[in-house]
């Protein structure tokens, strides 16, 4: 977890970036330069050692340009989804109970967290357009946590460029119940008090604003507007008073009328930055944007009482400029600060005791700047950063959780040593700032760790010669200066094609230039282009970008071709098209969603891509579109080879219901086994309701399939739950896909009951011997018989019996046997582990079979098994499931018989079956032996496939890596994909796939 290393060519520490913004703010003020101004400074910033405040300071930029206020558009928009806030993370919020924790974000979201260990709960959305339109820089949370606030640059629908809003939302449904409008910048700082009263901080001179409940909703209750610049922060003391800091040098005090009672000059520095009255509400603690210096006012009448002590962090790369006060007379300190601790880089917390008169110590919270610290009643803290990172910590820095950012950056001081493109840009190298190095194949779709490297950039070609460019604003082509790049922008990477064309990956845009540096074309880009690439073909560019994308270019006309995100696990990745037709890892396809915004007063939808797999899920088209340079004929490619037709309907057409639990709330404690759930659906697309699921703890209850006839509205429901805390889940489905689980954790305070333990019920079938000779194989019988073999053995440990049923070489019949029996035997109280070895291809329109014994390729459907089987049976199981899939054995599957038949399949898509058997309707636990169109590998040294062989070895013992004798999912994943990967020499990459409705839960126990 290091911290950012510096790169900028402006790391001074006398050098003001306030300063430079104030002194061409004037000229900028109303050009559509300020949009491209913030983004340059936002870039900037986020790379400079010195970590400057200013991040945070969008607003110095505007009365927002009217050329940006259009009305939210409801054309969907693909938007990156990952469980972390994907960009800075602004404010920090808590209910006075400390339950729950509320974030907002750059990224556009808010998002509710469980305070206990850091799970998010739900992501709150407001509507959002190119651009900064929707970015959220102030969130608040009421006492009781049932609603949240959140506000920034967010204007909505309203045509007025000085016109933002404040959303207001229901917590525990994420509706949207309220639209304040009226704010005349951006908001800055939302704090509540009570349940009944909250205050804004708004942008440039526009004060503050005290709202209040007046019936259901909140209205302007009082204002200030008596400001000189911005205002980023304000704070309440437990009577009510209200206190706010101003960039015009003023702290402000208010009484419990919220009258403005004392306004006093700050000499600490010019810009005071954050506020926090004491918890004995006598003192008032200010720290400054523009000075390491930290101070202590009195509440009464804002005299200066005394000076932290700020050794090591007064200057301006590191100070302390975020405070707050804590249980324990503790004041707290973060900003800039930093320390090398263990090796790495951290920002670091700052403790004074005695309000801050006392000594101090210092704990590291933060992988970047501190942006905002709140205390809980229990004496923790909150942290949030701009890693982005969030964390809580107890009064001495031990860590409760710490949450880190999911996307790669690519700012490493080594980007370009590794970043090279093969020779059609088909396989791409890279290596994150943190993380190994990878490379990426669209043909195969293997990310897999490796130092092979492709093509390098090139600044130096026959008789083109590229200076000054490294982060620069005027880049030289032969000694002379250029003047392409916009104002306040910097290019970053370069890159000479074997034509002569210059490539520059810049701020804002990507450039494509001739040898004498006139524009040919450019193209916008979603964050810094860090590396650019041209392929050696000429035909394709490759960059890396900020936000963790890496985007294929056209050389022709700089049109995007594709979008690869990877996962910072190194593992998941998504590659997509600008129309959203993808490819993705096991577990990758919710990563990314489409966005809708739903007019100004409602919540917009947000729908994973998988919900959509029918119509966009094309791997078929995205490991064509290099070779075609284009997607409509790639698509004409992959269609002509299908002969089922594609899904035809626009996205709106198709979106899943919206499932909202009314009640119970989140963490409701309960002690009887019956508990009455009200709860409502409703249907964006107008599409009827066809069921209703219910599931405890990821898994269906006897009260699924519940029909509906109505497409809106409420309904109930008595479930019966187990004697244990658990989690309730509601998921409704349409004819096209199902919603996202609406879901509550209950808490059990009732009698605890003897809990009797599971039976395991384990169908293993595995075929080596085939009719059809050309498809034998070694081990996959021997597999299936090993695997019962080791399940056997956990009899009398987590299972009270274990019943198993083996097929070697079955027939089609064998297998069909199989999964009526194990759908007949098994109950919600016993797990079922389903494995499953031998071929496995798809057919021409991409329908999985899996081949038995009898299995002939030219009459797949009535000799094959289909994936449809094998579903049904597994997702309709009553208790746990596992399933483990090893079918991608390599052979003459998928080619030709020696008599020149024509091709019968393709290599099966085991990262479809994996993604669509895991997600949170059908509730699987997917292990498979390899990924993409890797084929999975056996030996005779090993007796087995390496995926086997780790599944045993992990099972029987060596997966329990927290030495307490239990094999979870987690560390059995853990374990196989180190041995398979050890195996074969990084050549076979297994995955497993879960749920998130489903926690990690032992499947063995260690004997020894």
């Amino acid at each position: 977890m290091r911290m950012n290393t510096p790169e900028s060519p402006i790391h001074n520490p006398q050098f003001s970036i306030i300063k430079w913004i104030s002194s061409t703010i004037f000229h900028y003020q109303f050009s559509i330069i300020n949009y491209k101004m913030s983004n340059f400074l936002n870039s900037q910033l986020s790379i400079i050692n010195s970590q400057l405040l200013i991040v945070l300071l969008i607003s110095l930029l505007i009365a927002a340009p009217k050329a940006f206020a259009n009305a939210p558009t409801s054309k969907p928009m693909l938007r990156l989804n990952t469980n972390m806030h994907s960009a800075i993370v602004r404010r920090i919020s808590s209910d006075a109970a400390g339950r729950v924790i509320l974030t907002c974000s750059d990224d556009k979201t808010a998002r509710l967290w469980n305070a206990d260990d850091g799970r998010l709960i739900k992501t709150f959305r407001v509507p959002v357009g190119k651009g900064h339109e929707g970015k959220l820089f102030a969130c608040a949370l009421s006492s009781d946590g049932r609603t949240a606030a959140v506000g920034g640059w967010t204007r909505g629908s309203d045509q007025n460029s000085g016109n933002h809003n404040i959303y207001l939302f229901n917590t525990a449904t994420g509706e949207m119940i309220q639209r304040i409008a009226g704010m005349e910048n951006v908001i800055n700082d939302l704090e509540f008090y009570s349940n009944t009263i909250f205050a804004a901080a708004l942008g440039r001179d526009q004060g503050i604003r005290i709202f209040k409940r007046s019936g259901p909703e909140f209205t302007l209750y009082k204002q200030d507007t008596d400001y000189g610049s911005d205002s980023y922060n304000l704070a309440f003391d437990n009577k009510g008073r209200l206190a706010s800091v101003c960039f015009d040098g003023y702290i402000r005090l208010y009484d419990t009328a919220f009258n403005r009672i004392k306004k006093v000059k700050t000499s600490g520095g010019k810009q005071p930055y954050s506020i926090a009255f004491s918890l004995d509400n006598e003192k008032l603690a200010v720290g400054y944007n523009d000075s390491g210096t930290v101070e202590v006012f009195s509440a009464k009448n804002l005299e200066l009482l005394y000076r932290p002590d700020n050794k090591d962090a007064d200057t301006w790369d590191k100070r302390l400029f975020s405070l707050t006060f804590g249980q324990g007379r503790y004041l707290y300190g973060g900003g800039s600060y930093k320390k090398i601790i263990d090796g790495v880089w951290w920002n670091c917390i700052r403790r004074w005791s005695k309000d801050g008169k006392g000594a101090f110590i210092d704990f590291k919270a933060a992988g970047n700047l501190v942006i905002d610290i709140k205390p809980l009643a229990d004496k923790s803290i909150l942290v949030a950063g701009t890693q982005p990172d969030m964390g809580r910590y107890k009064p001495a820095g031990e860590k409760i959780f710490y949450n880190r950012g999911e996307v790669s950056n690519f700012r490493n001081r080594d980007r370009f040593e590794y970043f090279t493109i093969s020779h059609d840009a088909g396989e791409i190298s890279f290596k994150p700032l943190v993380g190994k190095a990878l490379t990426f194949s669209i043909k195969t779709r293997e990310l897999k760790p490796s130092d092979q490297r492709f093509e390098h950039y090139r600044d130096q070609y026959k008789t083109i010669t590229i200076t000054d460019w490294k982060d620069s604003y005027s880049p030289k082509i032969n000694g002379k200066k250029t003047n392409f790049l916009d104002q306040y922008e910097m290019s970053r990477s370069v890159d000479i094609g074997d034509d002569n064309t210059i490539l520059v990956g810049a701020s804002f845009f990507v450039y494509a230039l001739d040898a004498a540096g006139n524009q040919k074309w450019r193209a916008q880009v979603p964050g810094e282009a860090w590396n650019v690439n041209i392929a050696g073909n000429g035909k394709t560019a490759v960059a890396a970008h900020d936000g963790g994308q890496i985007r294929w270019y056209r050389m022709s006309d700089g049109a995007v071709l594709l979008s690869l995100f990877v996962h910072t696990d190194g593992k998941r990745w998504i590659l997509s098209t600008p129309d959203g037709y993808y490819d993705a890892s096991p577990g990758a396809d919710t990563l990314m969603g489409w966005h809708i915004n739903n007019g100004k007063d409602n919540a917009p939808g947000f729908y994973p891509v998988s919900k959509f797999a029918s119509k966009f899920y094309r791997p078929d088209v995205v490991e064509n579109i290099i070779t075609y340079n284009d997607l409509d004929k790639a698509l004409a490619h992959a269609d002509k080879n299908r002969k089922n037709k594609p899904v035809n309907l626009d996205i709106r057409q198709m979106l899943p219901p919206v499932v909202s639990i009314m009640s119970p709330q989140n963490n409701h404690e309960i002690s009887s086994n019956t508990v009455q759930v009200r709860y409502r659906v409703q249907t964006p697309s107008g599409e009827a309701v066809t069921h209703v699921k219910v599931l405890i703890d990821g898994r269906p209850t006897g009260q699924r399939d519940i029909q509906r006839k109505k497409t809106k509205g409420t309904a109930e429901i008595t479930i019966t739950i187990p004697s244990k805390d658990c989690t309730l889940s509601i998921i409704a489905e349409n004819r096209f896909c199902a919603s996202d689980p609406a879901t509550v954790k209950l808490r059990w305070k009732g009698q605890d009951e003897f809990v009797i333990k599971p039976k395991l019920y384990v169908l293993a079938m595995g075929t080596s011997q085939y009719d059809d000779k050309d498809l034998c194989l070694g081990y996959p019988s021997k597999d299936a018989r090993d695997i019962a073999a080791v399940f056997k053995n956990q009899k009398g440990g987590i299972y009270r019996d274990v019943v198993s049923k083996v097929f070697s070489n079955p027939t089609r019949d064998d297998v069909m046997d199989g999964l009526d029996w194990i759908e007949k035997e098994t109950t919600d109280l016993d797990v079922a582990a389903v494995f499953l070895a031998g071929h496995g291809l798809n057919d021409r329109n991409g329908n999985y079979y899996y081949l038995p014994a009898n299995a002939n390729l030219d009459r797949l459907k009535r000799t094959g098994v289909s994936y449809s089987a094998i579903k049904d049976t597994i997702k309709g199981l009553p208790g746990k499931v596992l399933f483990f899939i090893d079918t991608c054995h390599s052979g003459n599957v998928m080619g030709t018989k020696a008599s020149g038949a024509k091709q019968r399949g393709t290599p099966a898509d085991i990262n479809q079956i994996a993604n669509d058997l895991s997600t949170a309707e059908n509730g699987i636990v997917v292990f498979t032996s390899s990924s993409g169109k890797q084929y999975s590998l056996e030996n005779d040294a090993w007796q087995n496939g390496a995926f086997t062989k780790a599944l045993v070895e992990g099972l029987s013992g060596k997966a329990d890596y927290h030495k307490d004798k239990k094999i979870s999912i987690s560390e059995l994943t853990l374990y196989v994909a180190e041995r398979v990967k050890e195996l074969t020499g990084g050549r076979q990459t297994p995955t497993t796939s879960k749920p998130d409705t489903i926690s990690d839960f032992p499947i063995a126990v260690r004997d020894n």
